[in-house]
């Protein structure tokens, strides 16, 4: 009898504890589906994040604080990420290790006055170009003897940015015509036109989009600049990329309003 009546208890209890769970669980999943459907009202925001070594103006630099990054390719991330409903992020990183920053997932693309090659383009992929640009010679103003044109530069030393296409320009036109020079990387531009004006190197090869700015102090002369074959700058992708077409999509919108032009108009004055 004491059995039955325990089994039956125990039963009864089971049952009980059984309904509990089930008004329990019931409740509980539909707070969770209430919570569930505020988050999904809520936006997640999207944030792209962008490489670009910020010693390169007029295309990326700090202001006079140090801290504030400004420059043409950072009003143009600024634009296409407000034309795709992107926060922009921007990660300051050596040149030297720019393409290897984007391999490693350090950031999903590259801006930093980065031109097209053939060599490139088998690694990474582009978008659509928003600038062009022409390797130009940049020498002191006040030497009594400067190179006019790249055909005299022997017996001179030229600097230019390490691993870039104005590297690859000069060392190729010095050798396929024999001339004696001497070609000094350096890993920012700066630098260069340092050494420039203290009379440690006799000239710079460098983009003119960026010898423009440096010749603005009378100190530089651009000497010679390339008249044909321009390069074009674009945006770095990861090779596959699903970001290409957006952006493509972003920069053609901001050409046919005007914004790409009024943002190159601000940095380069035409």
């Amino acid at each position: 009898m004491r059995l039955k009546k325990v089994m039956a208890l125990m039963m009864a209890t089971t049952m009980v504890a059984s309904a509990l769970v089930g008004c329990g669980g019931q409740q509980g999943g539909q707070g969770g589906q209430g919570t569930e459907t505020k988050e999904e009202g809520k936006k997640e925001e999207k944030v792209i994040k962008v490489g670009m070594e910020v010693a390169y103006p007029p295309f990326e630099y700090f202001e006079e604080d140090q801290t504030t990054i400004t420059g043409l390719d950072h009003d143009l991330a600024v634009a296409i990420g407000k034309e795709l409903g992107y926060k922009v992020e921007f990660v300051n990183i050596e040149w030297d290790k720019i393409f290897t920053g984007l391999e490693e997932k350090q950031y999903d693309v590259i801006m930093s006055a980065i031109t097209i090659t053939d060599e490139r383009k088998a690694k990474y992929d582009f978008s659509t170009p928003y600038i062009q640009n022409y390797q130009c010679l940049v020498a002191l103003k006040s030497a009594l003897v400067k190179p006019m044109d790249l055909t005299q530069l022997t017996g001179q030393t030229v600097g230019c940015l390490t691993e870039s296409t104005s590297a690859d320009y000069v060392n190729n036109f010095i050798k396929a015509n024999a001339i004696v020079s001497t070609v000094k990387p350096y890993d920012v531009m700066l630098d260069a036109f340092t050494d420039l004006k203290n009379g440690l190197i006799g000239a710079v090869v460098c983009d003119s989009t960026l010898a423009d700015q440096y010749c603005k102090d009378p100190t530089y002369e651009m000497t010679w600049k390339q008249q044909d074959n321009p390069e074009e700058f674009a945006v770095c992708f990861p090779k596959g990329s699903e970001l290409v077409p957006e952006f493509n999509k972003a920069i053609e919108t901001l050409k046919t309003n005007g914004e790409l032009d009024k943002i190159i108009t601000m940095y380069l004055g035409k």
